[in-house]
């Protein structure tokens, strides 16, 4: 039936061509040729109004492919200075394998390039609308078939637009090879047959090698020519491999000017975008719904699954240029969710390596739930900037940031991780701030082997374990202003990181300790608010030189502050209440002990004009009674008497204890 087809639109040739002689060319050079069921349904006649244009005739040559149904039974060769409108047209794809020959799998269209370098291929190209079928169903005859279905290479100003792609059973939708100037909009590629194996939809290339980028014309050149000012605009990628992107590229090319914003993905079963080695790359107002990846920005990756490197050498002559030291690249404004994979599933990921560092990437304003992995991942990337992000339900941590500088991550909300909300490790110089973080299942915010890190004004709840963690090589690290609510153990903790500042945070109801600092010597916690802990409000532990100073902490299960295994550390004018046993404790095993408080006995009984206890030795003493106080030292065995009016059942007295440090523990107490 398909040979019967082919001899019908072949025989129909000299038809058409009278048909086209009929056709004028007006003043402004364009020449317009409508093609209709009536006098052709086949890719001949298609192919022979192309060829109108071949030695480049017409200023512009218009071809309208009317509504209908077409058969297209030839590979198409578009020409320079050409638009097609297929509004209303289905154009199947029913070529005959015979016909393969050695032109391989060949796409239904691609641009005039034989012959051509750089950006010299046909160009000035449009297509608008039509349903371009590429019958990979099974049952039709390019089931099981791998192919480009619609190719431009070496070439400049390509518009693809309106158009729905549709049914190819592998392989890539649209590829673009070398070109510049591309404008891809409001087009659908979807219904994918063979959805797991891994190639994109879109496909941005360069022109390296007939393995990476293959065509079926003769004397194509292959010399490096990469992608430049490719915008993808309002397209909708559905039930596809791979949305948009690249998976292999050539050392020190970098396909420049990428634009992918305003398109819809669903249904992928790998990466919805997939940017390798792109610069001055701008993804924004996306929507993702169902892909085992989100967003991947990266100048690096493994070896793919059969061991065959995707980062290759470039051919003699090519001008590369070293890694950047701004690619430019902005992540924004992207609603991701749903995010499958158990090994890849994040919701945007943006990497490099150690010899491949990504620099000059800002990830804005995105909105991910329900990733299997991270919601947003950064590594090997300095000066990144994560700023007002909300990460919902990750199957992991909220952000991971790993080996990576010039940090800052600003204004986020984070809740409902499965692991930490935010977790920073082996990486320099971070400013992480004004982020929200609840409802973490470990800890809320953690560093790991993060140095010069500022952790300032955030605010986190109700995760399961701490809200603030420094632990571990985190030297010199700045908590300050952070607000930390229902800890499911402690508040804050530094672990094993010296010459760090504690200062001015809220820690509000924890079930462990307030704040904790160990094996971090010459640390000061300073202007802290603790409130609502059940064991401890300050713990400092195995340390040299800890400053606790000007902090408040009330209601404790246990110590208000306790200094354990220190040396050389002291707390001083620190106010303290609440405690139920000591306000401040320096353990048997702490050098250059300092005076403990703690009031061990307070008796203040109805009637009485006194009131008696003792504490730790020599302190000021302050009872006040209806708003009238009075001071006393006590004695050296810290016993006291302070005189009062007399004393009526339920009053309420008000004892101070005040060292010659200028801390001060208060308790109060009804008389009995």
């Amino acid at each position: 039936m398909k040979r019967k087809l082919h001899g019908i639109v072949c025989g129909l040739a000299c038809a058409f061509f009278a048909m086209l002689s009929a056709i004028t060319v007006n003043a402004a050079g364009t020449h317009k040729v409508t093609i209709t069921t009536e006098n052709y349904a086949g890719g001949v006649a298609i192919q022979e109004a192309m060829n109108l244009q071949q030695n480049n005739t017409y200023d512009k040559l218009e071809i309208v492919i009317s509504p209908g149904t077409y058969n297209i039974t030839e590979a198409l060769t578009v020409y320079s200075n050409t638009s097609i409108e297929a509004t209303g047209a289905t154009l199947k794809y029913v070529r005959e394998t015979s016909k393969e020959g050695t032109d391989g799998r060949a796409p239904m269209l691609s641009n005039y390039a034989s012959g051509k370098k750089g950006y010299t291929g046909a160009g000035n190209i449009s297509i608008n609308g039509g349903t371009w079928d590429f019958q990979g169903k099974k049952g039709q005859v390019n089931y099981d078939v791998s192919m480009e279905a619609i190719r431009f290479m070496h070439g400049s100003n390509y518009t693809v637009t309106n158009m729905t792609l549709q049914n190819l059973y592998t392989s890539h939708y649209l590829t673009i090879e070398g070109v510049e100037n591309v404008t891809i909009q409001n087009c659908v590629f979807k219904a994918c047959t063979a959805p797991k194996l891994k190639k994109e939809a879109l496909h941005i290339d360069i022109m390296h090698n007939s393995d990476m980028a293959p065509s079926n014309q003769d004397n194509t050149i292959y010399d490096d020519s990469y992608c430049k000012n490719i915008k993808v605009m309002g397209c909708t990628f559905d039930s596809v491999s791979r949305g948009v992107g690249t998976h292999i590229t050539v050392a020190g090319v970098y396909p420049s000017g990428i634009t992918i914003s305003n398109n819809t993905f669903t249904n992928i079963t790998y990466e919805a975008i997939k940017a390798y080695h792109y610069k001055d790359l701008l993804i924004e107002n996306n929507r993702i719904m169902n892909a085992g990846f989100g967003i991947k920005a990266y100048l690096y990756a493994e070896p793919d699954e059969k061991n065959e490197s995707n980062y290759l050498t470039a051919l003699k002559g090519t001008k590369t240029e070293g890694v950047p030291t701004n690619l430019n690249a902005v992540i924004k404004g992207n609603v991701v969710q749903n995010i499958t994979s158990s090994g890849n599933g994040f919701g945007i990921h943006v990497a490099g390596n150690s010899s491949r560092v990504m620099n000059g990437v800002t990830v804005e304003a995105n909105t991910v739930s329900n990733t299997k992995m991270a919601g947003i991942y950064t590594t090997y990337v300095n000066n990144v900037k994560l700023l007002n992000n909300k990460v919902t339900g990750s199957g992991k941590t909220g952000f991971l940031i790993s080996n990576c500088s010039n940090i800052t991550t600003s204004g986020n909300v984070v809740s409902n991780s499965k692991e930490t909300g935010i977790l920073t490790q082996f990486s320099k110089i971070m400013t992480l701030s004004g982020n929200t973080v609840t409802n973490s299942s470990k800890h809320s915010i953690y560093l790991n082997k993060t140095t010069g890190a500022k952790i300032l004004s955030n605010i986190t709840s109700k995760d399961k374990k701490t809200g603030i963690c420094a632990d571990a090589g985190c030297n010199g690290v700045e908590i300050s202003g952070n607000k930390v609510q229902s800890a499911g153990k402690n508040g804050i903790i530094v672990i094993s990181s010296p010459s760090s500042k504690v200062f001015n945070n809220q820690v509000l109801t924890t079930k462990n300790m307030g704040i904790y600092v160990s094996k971090s010597n010459n640390t000061s916690i300073t202007g802290n608010v603790v409130n609502n802990v059940k064991t401890t409000g300050i713990v400092a532990q195995s340390s040299t030189g800890i400053k606790v100073k000007k902090n408040t902490v009330k209601k404790t299960g246990k110590f208000g502050i306790l200094f354990q295994k220190t040396k050389k550390s002291n707390a001083s004018k620190n106010i303290i209440s609440g405690t139920k046993q000591h306000a401040i404790l320096y353990t048997a095993d702490s050098k250059n002990k300092k005076t403990n408080i703690k009031i061990r006995v307070l008796i203040a009984k109805k009637g009485k004009k006194v009131v008696t206890g003792s504490v730790y030795g020599k302190q000021k003493i302050t009872v006040t009674v209806d708003g009238k106080a009075k001071t006393k030292k006590s004695k050296a065995n810290g016993q006291f008497s302070i005189k009062t009016k007399k004393l009526k059942k339920g009053v309420k007295v008000k004892v101070q204890v005040t060292d010659n440090l200028g801390n001060v523990f208060t308790k109060t107490v009804k008389a009995k």
